[in-house]
C-alpha cells in the first residue's frame, strides 16, 4: 500500500488531536516495515517533530508554509503526485478529494451545542466534517458514542463505520517522585494538596461550573486542597478568570496553561483527584492518563465518559455543580474510596494503548484497500 497521511495539530498544542496524530503516527511506524506512507506536514506542522527515520517512511512539508493554500492546492497537489492508493484525514479534509480516504471521527461536539465553539469555528468545521461523514470510504470513530451519533445522523455511514479506540502514552504512569518543571514550579507551590483539571478552557469543558462546584468543596472542606487547571487559554479565558474574581477562590486556583506533555503524569500522580466535568468528548483522552497515572477519577455521566472510564470513575451531572462538588468531597474524604479507585482506574486504563489502535488502524487500511483493488478489477 502507498498511505497518504494528512496532518494538522502534531507538535502543536492542540491537546488531544495533537497527541493522536502524532502517537498513533509513531505506532504504525513501529508496527509495519512494510507499507509505503506519506505523511503530508501542513504548516505548523514540521517534519522533524516525528523523529521516525525508516525507509517507508517520508515527510513532506507542503510549501508554500502557509496553511491555507496548503489546504486549498498543496494537499491535493501533493496527493495526486505521489499517487496513494488513498489517504487518511486525521482531522480535516482539503478542499478536494482527489482519492478515497479514511477519516477519523474524533467526536460530533461541533454539532451538539452552538455554545461549544465560536461562529467563525463553526463555520468551518460544520461543513467539512458533514462533508467527511458523506464522503469518507472508511470511517475509524474515536468511542461507540461517537459512532451511534454519526449513524443516526447519517445512517448510511453504518457499513462504513467502526469503533477504534485512542490509546495512552506509556509514560502516563504512577511517578509521583518526578520533580515539576521550575515553569510549573512558579505558578503553584505543589507541596500543597490539589484537584487536577487538564483540558483548554473553553465552554465544552465545562469550567465555569467546575469553578463553582470547587468553591462548594471548599467551603466544604475548609480550603485544605486547591485547584490546578492545566490547559491552554481560549476564548472563554475572559470568562473563566471573572468566575475565579466572582467565587473569591483566586487565592486557591492555579491556572498553569498549556503544559508539556513530559510534565503531565507527574501533574496526575501527585492529585489528591482528577476531575473532568465536560459537557462532551469524543473520546477523552485525560481520563485514561490520569488512570494510567494511578489517579481517583470523576468524570460526567454524558457522551462516551462512562463508556470509556468502564466503571473505574464516580459519574456526575455536568451541569450541577452541586453534583460535582459532593463527588469531590466524597473523594477527598474516603480513603478506600480512593484507593478503590486508583486500583479500577490503573486495570481499566491499560485497556487503551496506541499499539491496538495503530493495529485497528492498518486494518482499516488493510480492508480499504482491498476494496480498491477490487473495484479496479471490476
Amino acid at each position: 500500500m502507498r498511505v497518504g497521511i494528512l496532518t494538522l495539530k502534531a507538535g502543536t498544542q492542540a491537546g488531544g488531536l495533537a497527541t493522536y496524530e502524532s502517537c498513533l503516527i509513531h505506532a504504525i511506524a513501529a508496527l509495519d516495515q512494510d507499507n509505503e506512507y506519506h505523511i503530508l506536514c501542513v504548516h505548523p506542522v514540521e517534519r522533524a517533530h516525528f523523529q521516525i527515520d525508516q525507509p517507508n517512511f517520508h515527510f513532506h512539508e507542503l510549501a508554500p508554509r502557509i496553511r491555507l493554500v496548503n489546504m486549498l492546492l498543496s494537499v491535493p497537489r501533493a496527493i495526486r503526485k505521489l499517487d496513494v492508493n488513498f489517504f487518511h484525514v486525521m482531522y480535516l479534509p482539503p478542499l478536494t478529494l482527489p482519492k478515497p480516504f479514511v477519516f477519523t471521527a474524533h467526536g460530533p461536539e461541533m454539532f451538539i451545542d452552538p455554545k461549544f465553539f465560536p461562529l467563525r469555528i463553526r463555520l468551518l468545521l460544520l461543513p467539512l466534517t458533514r462533508r467527511c461523514y458523506r464522503r469518507a470510504s472508511s470511517i475509524l470513530c474515536a468511542s461507540g458514542a461517537t459512532r451511534e451519533y454519526l449513524i443516526r445522523a447519517y445512517p448510511e455511514a453504518a457499513e462504513r463505520s467502526r469503533v477504534v479506540y485512542n490509546g495512552c502514552h506509556d509514560a502516563f504512569k504512577p511517578s509521583s517522585d518526578v520533580e515539576p518543571a521550575q515553569a510549573l514550579r512558579d505558578r503553584f507551590d505543589f507541596k500543597s494538596p490539589y484537584v487536577l483539571a487538564v483540558g483548554r478552557i473553553e465552554p465544552r469543558k465545562n469550567p465555569i461550573r467546575l469553578l463553582e462546584a470547587y468553591a462548594l468543596f471548599r467551603e466544604r472542606t475548609q480550603g485544605a486542597v486547591k485547584l490546578v487547571i492545566a490547559g491552554g487559554e481560549t476564548w472563554s479565558k475572559g470568562e473563566a478568570r471573572d468566575a475565579i474574581n466572582r467565587l473569591g477562590i483566586a487565592s486557591d486556583v492555579a491556572l498553569l496553561g498549556y503544559v508539556q506533555d513530559a510534565q503531565l503524569p507527574m501533574l496526575y500522580s501527585r492529585a489528591r483527584m482528577f476531575v473532568f466535568p465536560s459537557l462532551w468528548e469524543g473520546f477523552g483522552l485525560p481520563l485514561i492518563e490520569a488512570m494510567r497515572c494511578g489517579c481517583p477519577t470523576i468524570t460526567s455521566n454524558v457522551s462516551c465518559l462512562p463508556e470509556v472510564a468502564g466503571g473505574a470513575a464516580l459519574l456526575v451531572d455536568p451541569l450541577s455543580p452541586d453534583s460535582i462538588a459532593a463527588a469531590m468531597t466524597q473523594v477527598h474524604e474516603d480513603e478506600t474510596l480512593r484507593a478503590d479507585l486508583r486500583a479500577r482506574g490503573l486495570t481499566r486504563s491499560s485497556e487503551f494503548s496506541w499499539e491496538r489502535c495503530a493495529r485497528e488502524t492498518i486494518q482499516a487500511y488493510k480492508e480499504l484497500e482491498t476494496q480498491r483493488a477490487g473495484a479496479m478489477r471490476s
